[in-house]
């Protein structure tokens, strides 16, 4: 989900001022994070420090020599076709999601030998308690089988054939 968002600094001297922000919300697993985009000074001076996002994991999956990641686009999107905007943040947050996933095999893959071991005990340990839970249920089963067998037929107890 994205909106817009002023945000108001006041700066040493007293003065005020408004900077446009594009806020674009995404899940990332049970948390829920802010992607900021600076689109520029609403007072008409921008300022003149780097306005580098903090969370580029998303612009560094887009690709700037597409119109339609263009931003200027993206702005007319917003407020003339809302379904068109909504499919690209869509597209965006998956592309994002696919890098972010790259990133975790990645890190799988290069892990130390002290972290590969401890996730290699804990699956072991995993492993041990289904088999162990297994088994029991095995044993009940059986157990309640074994019951119904012995159980006297109760349809013969009026002696009739």
């Amino acid at each position: 989900m994205s909106f817009f968002r002023v945000k108001t600094v006041t700066k040493p001297n007293e003065k005020k001022y408004s900077y446009l922000y594009k806020q674009t919300s995404v899940r990332d697993g049970q948390k829920v994070r802010s992607i900021m985009e600076y689109f520029g000074s609403i007072n008409g001076k921008d300022i003149q420090e780097s306005t580098q996002n903090r969370n580029s994991d998303l612009e560094a999956t887009r690709n700037p020599k597409r119109m339609d990641f263009n931003d200027e686009h993206r702005r007319a999107l917003f407020k003339n076709d809302k379904a068109a905007f909504d499919r690209l943040q869509a597209f965006d947050a998956a592309r994002a999601q696919s890098a972010k996933e790259s990133k975790a095999t990645w890190a799988e893959k290069n892990a130390s030998r002290a972290e590969k071991q401890a996730r290699a005990e804990v699956k072991q340990a995993a492993d041990a308690k289904w088999k162990d839970a297994t088994e029991a249920v095995k044993e009940f089963s059986a157990a309640r089988e074994a019951e119904k067998e012995n159980e006297p037929s109760s349809s013969h107890s009026d002696g009739s054939k």
